[in-house]
């Protein structure tokens, strides 16, 4: 019930994800710092423009994969799924592949 739930509501999900994240991040700022790993690298190194590799990057690369399952999402509900409709495909199950 509950896997079915969120493939259901992908984009719902997804996108109160990002905007907990970025409203969390805009009006809190005492909590900037920690919040903040979800929008940059943080490991910079000595020379200008390199970082290296650390246990706080997953926030990058999980904040990424929310964004990309919620783009993912609405390009299948309001582009990819209207289009199959008008080409004239009318299974719900060949819509969707």
């Amino acid at each position: 019930m509950l896997r079915r739930a969120m493939v259901n509501h992908q984009l719902g999900i997804s996108l109160n994800l990002i905007l907990l994240v970025t409203l969390t991040y805009l009006l809190f700022p005492s909590l900037r710092e920690r919040v903040g790993a979800f929008f940059t690298l943080q490991y910079p190194t000595s020379k200008m423009g390199e970082f290296s590799v650390g246990p706080r990057d997953v926030y990058l690369v999980a904040g990424y994969v929310v964004l990309f399952t919620g783009l993912r999402a609405a390009c299948m509900d309001y582009l990819l799924l209207p289009l199959a409709g008008f080409l004239g495909i009318r299974s719900k199950k060949l819509r969707v592949r």
